[in-house]
């Protein structure tokens, strides 16, 4: 299973100024190429002290295994937040 894109990301309003929530799109391509979209939220707790924290939510359960799918789609998001891609959302 290999994560492609996040692709039509929104944000989620919140009162909360250090957590960004957001609701998107996870695009998935399997062994055999076959293209999969499951709908995602997620968060970005932004820490001084720490790394960003990030959690995962899945609108509807993937034929996968969930564990590595949200490993995976932490390491993406995490990626598109240090290129600043969710600061031009806001």
């Amino acid at each position: 299973m290999k994560i492609i894109d996040i692709d039509n990301i929104q944000p989620i309003d919140s009162h909360v100024h250090y957590i960004k929530s957001y609701k998107g799109r996870a695009v998935l391509m399997d062994l055999k190429s076959k293209i999969f979209r499951y709908e995602i939220e997620f968060s970005i707790e932004h820490n001084p002290i720490e790394p960003p924290k990030i959690k995962v939510n899945f609108k509807e359960h993937p034929h996968f295994p969930v564990l590595t799918l949200i490993t995976k789609i932490k390491h993406k998001i995490c990626e598109m937040d240090e290129k600043g891609i969710f600061a031009t959302l806001c």
